[in-house]
């Protein structure tokens, strides 16, 4: 039988004695309840008997309700034979023992004559309610009661009348109370015998209870020891099994016997130790699988920290050179500011060459005009001679001044072609700098996209700076070749000046001549004044080709503040990268710690799984496991061949003292970095 159903059958047993005990009390308890509420009517019984002695006694000596006499008397008679009923007639009289039936038929018997008597009065009770009284009288009955009301109102017929009915109602009075004492011994005995009854019955109720429910109790227990002593000893054979495996014991078993629920408790034990041993088979190899793994894990983790030191190394490098460049930046725009301030300056001066040429040809026009109107005014002309000869020497002197300031812009183009010069190396050199920085970048691999765009970046600003040098330097070719033109017209223009200032000292030294003299000025103040045009033309051509090259500057300007904007962006990205590089090499560093505390903490469970005794199996596969998992070495054969390779090239490039300056500044021969493959930590368990 399985367990279950032996302690189903305990339980069924348990239930069925419990049912009975409680049926059995149920049935006791209600026929005690039974026998208290015969009492309880019998003790309202005699109430009732009580209220009808005491409602006669204050008709006639205490006062009573005239008006009302019969009403209060059928309210006080009501009921009670129903309750005389209830008395003789109840099922709990059949349970009483014979001597109380005896006293029972007594009691119906005084009953009976109670009940004849108050039968009797009702009659009585009906007339005097019928009976009209005074008011005196009435309220005089009420306080005193009949009898003390007629003493005192015996003249007064309805009171008369009232005391013969009440004279005619003592022998029935009388009766009635005698009935009532006796009555009231004879059920004050058969109340305590009742009381006796109920005691008896409960005392008995309660060993019978007591005696089944330790019958009860004996019954189970026997039935509990006869399960449980057979599950006690199959509990014990589990028990020494698992005190075994608690010893770390995994080779044991325990043969399956007894019931259904405890051979199955043991197959299941047997299962968990197999599936312990199991268990242990799997996680012993995983300690070693997983030591082997924080072999190549810390393999990994220091080629990694190796490449990021280089990148490392290389960022710097690139950035000291950037460092270089910007300083170079500097000073290519101060030298641009100091051009800026000259420019502008060689466009006032010839903004006022311009307006003083433009002087001298509305001056040429006037002297024409004179000397059409000397040929008939000599006389009145004379002093216009004099004026033109001072007009034309300050014309002279102007144009050698012209002369001066055209020698100075022929120097400071020169010197702008120069500055052009410096601007197209820093150009070609910023080329260079951004093809090494993309090809940096494309070794940094992810970690060096970001700064390929600015790489870019910076070469095509570089490319665009190029162009426009070159714009530049054709625009100042031109202005030379115009400012030589203008030089030599000057030259011509201060040869005729002189010439018409000798013509006008013979004007003035000898009148005699004027009309000859008048026709040559007149000749060659015609060809002044288109040497003076010419003049002015040319100004104006080197006024707004000094204005271009001045927007070319404020142009060039831009660009190399610009490219050091671009620049100065770069360092950031570049110190951005660094500090990037830097914390990869810290969490590098981070993950070959956690790997040699992981190998660590494997070894420690290797160690703790040896104090557990498995089955042969689970030996065998661990030994399987150490020897497919077995390392040679803590570094790879495959990184040291790399590392190998590249340590070979970067020596082939660097020449043989090329690690002795890692730090190298920007513009040194080789940029190449430091790198040692006996550097490599390795992994040391």
């Amino acid at each position: 039988m399985k367990l279950r159903n032996k302690f189903l059958l305990i339980t069924l047993v348990s239930v069925i004695e419990v049912a009975i005990l409680s049926v059995f009390s149920l049935y006791g308890f209600k026929l005690i309840q039974r026998v208290k509420e015969y009492q309880l009517v019998q003790s309202q019984t005699q109430k009732q008997l009580s209220e009808i002695i005491n409602y006669m006694d204050a008709m006639e000596y205490w006062g009573f309700e005239q008006k009302t006499a019969h009403q209060e008397w059928t309210k006080l008679t009501g009921g009670l034979d129903e309750h005389i009923d209830v008395l003789f007639n109840d099922q709990a009289v059949k349970l009483f023992p014979s001597n109380v039936n005896d006293i029972l038929k007594q009691e119906r018997e005084l009953f009976y004559l109670f009940t004849n008597g108050i039968t009797r009065l009702d009659a009585k009770f009906k007339e005097i309610e019928s009976i009209t009284l005074g008011e005196n009288a009435s309220v005089q009955v009420q306080k005193y009661g009949i009898r003390e009301t007629y003493n005192f109102l015996s003249d007064d017929p309805g009171v008369s009348r009232l005391m013969n009915i009440a004279q005619t109602s003592t022998y029935d009075m009388t009766e009635i109370r005698n009935n009532y004492k006796k009555l009231s011994s004879v059920c004050d005995e058969t109340y305590k015998i009742m009381d006796s009854i109920i005691s008896q019955q409960e005392s008995f109720i309660s060993w019978i209870i007591l005696f089944f429910a330790i019958f009860s109790c004996i019954t189970i227990t026997m039935l509990i020891l006869s399960v449980t002593s057979r599950v006690a000893n199959k509990i014990i054979k589990v028990r020494d099994m698992t005190s075994t495996l608690a010893e770390k014991d995994f080779t044991v078993s325990v043969e399956p016997r007894g019931s259904m629920e405890i051979k199955s408790l043991m197959q299941n034990i047997n299962e968990m130790v197999d599936q312990i041993n199991d268990f242990f088979t799997v996680v012993k190899v995983t300690a070693t699988r997983a030591i082997s793994s924080g072999y190549t894990i810390n393999d990994a983790a220091n080629s990694t920290a190796a490449a990021t030191a280089e990148i490392d190394s290389n960022i710097q490098k690139i950035s000291n050179q950037f460092d270089y460049l910007i300083g170079i930046v500097k000073k290519a725009i101060l030298s641009i500011s100091d051009m800026n301030s000259q420019v502008n300056t060689l466009v006032e001066n010839n903004e006022t060459q311009a307006r003083a040429i433009e002087h001298s040809a509305r001056t040429v026009v006037q002297a024409v005009e004179t000397l059409d109107h000397i040929k008939t005014m000599a006389v009145e002309r004379s002093a216009m001679a004099q004026e033109m000869h001072h007009l034309v020497s300050d014309g002279d002197e102007k144009i050698s001044n012209t002369n001066d300031l055209l020698k100075v812009i022929s120097g400071q183009l020169d010197e702008i072609k120069e500055v052009i010069t410096i601007i197209d190396n820093v150009a070609e050199q910023t080329n260079l700098l951004s093809m090494n920085a993309a090809i940096e970048s494309a070794h940094a691999g992810e970690a060096g996209k970001g700064f390929a765009v600015v790489a870019e970046e910076i070469r095509s600003l570089a490319e665009s700076t190029s162009e426009n040098a070159a714009t530049i330097s054709s625009v100042i070719n031109g202005i030379i070749e115009s400012v030589n033109d203008a030089n030599e017209s000057s030259n011509e223009a201060a040869s005729a000046f002189d010439k018409v200032r000798q013509h006008a000292v013979d004007v003035i030294s000898s009148l005699n001549e004027i009309t000859d003299g008048i026709e040559r000025i007149d000749s060659q103040m015609q060809d002044v004044k288109v040497k003076t045009e010419e003049e002015y033309t040319a100004a104006d051509q080197i006024n707004s080709h000094c204005k271009q090259l001045a927007e070319q500057q404020k142009s060039i300007s831009q660009d190399v503040d610009a490219m050091n904007d671009q620049f100065f962006e770069a360092t950031l990205a570049i110190k951005q990268i660094e500090k990037g590089t830097a914390d990869i090499v810290g969490r590098m560093k981070g993950v070959s710690d956690a790997s040699k505390e992981s190998y660590k903490n494997m070894t420690e469970l290797e160690n703790i799984l040896e104090q557990f005794k498995t089955k042969e199996d689970v030996e065998i596969a661990v030994e399987n496991a150490d020897k497919e998992n077995a390392i040679e070495t803590a570094v790879s054969p495959e990184l040291m061949e790399e590392e190998a390779e590249k340590f070979l090239a970067i020596t082939n490039a660097m020449g043989a003292g090329a690690g002795e300056n890692p730090g190298a500044a920007p513009g040194s021969d080789s940029d190449d970095v430091e790198f040692n493959i006996e550097e490599i930590e390795e992994y040391e368990p």
